[in-house]
């Protein structure tokens, strides 16, 4: 069993860094940024819903299992370490849930406290333990995950996507012990159950928060001054997974 740690701000925005205002010398974080950001039109998304059209924030991202060279800016050449291979989520007799979401911020109350969801494509990828694409690195397989043929969508002709959707969840707010190995496996109440047994690595993650305009319009901070308003800094997610080592040939 592990635990894969994904920093959406790290990930997402790796060339963010603190900058200051020359005319004011005030400086704006790289927290700030990032709240300032995921909060902007670029992110910000009208869905129907069964209770009425709202606005939600929507933060696409992928893990993917390649070498990404040393010359893209990425945080890590490797996102998964490239001794292992077949990295699943951990399936049905798992306990204590799959993956979890920790906010990380200033004045995030406890409660209500932030709601999300996690959605997913049709595309897994993995790695082989055999297969080789290039002397020394492992051949990543891509899988379509689709209806079962049981299914009334399965039979027909064109068949929909498949897409993975959870309900809203309850994250955790600045839980430091999700980030070290040694308290992250007794946090059972911030991990939720979402794509058991699919693949860790997949193209098409999205990280949402609903109800932007409605219950959690609070994250918006309107008509409070600067030093009132909330800031979320990072999102992190932690999923659990196993994995099995590369076969030596």
């Amino acid at each position: 069993d592990e635990v894969f740690e994904f920093s959406v701000q790290k990930q997402l925005f790796p060339q963010m860094r603190d900058i200051v205002n020359p005319d004011t010398g005030r400086v704006l974080t790289v927290g700030q940024q990032f709240h300032n950001l995921i909060t902007s039109s670029a992110y910000r998304k009208r869905r129907g819903r069964a209770y009425g059209l709202v606005e939600q924030i929507e933060l696409p991202f992928a893990i993917w299992l390649n070498d990404r060279g040393e010359n893209g800016a990425f945080p890590q050449r490797y996102m998964v370490g490239p001794g292992d291979c077949n990295h699943i989520i951990r399936g049905k007799g798992a306990t204590g849930g799959t993956v979890a979401v920790n906010v990380v911020g200033t004045r995030i109350p406890k409660s209500p406290g932030v709601k999300f969801e996690l959605w997913r494509g049709n595309t897994d990828y993995v790695r082989s333990c055999t297969e080789k694409s290039a002397e020394y690195e492992s051949k990543i397989n891509s899988y379509i995950v689709g209806w079962s043929p049981s299914s009334d969508l399965g039979q027909l002709d064109a068949p929909p996507s498949f897409f993975t959707q959870s309900g809203e969840l309850s994250a955790c707010i600045n839980n430091h012990l999700l980030a070290d190995p040694a308290t992250s496996g007794a946090q059972d109440g911030c991990f939720k159950f979402f794509a058991r047994d699919r693949s860790l690595g997949a193209p098409d993650y999205t990280l949402v928060i609903p109800q932007l305009d409605r219950d959690q319009e609070w994250l918006l901070g309107d008509g409070l001054p600067a030093n009132e308003r909330p800031i979320i800094e990072d999102i992190v997610l932690y999923f659990r997974y196993n994995d099995r080592p590369i076969t030596l040939q």
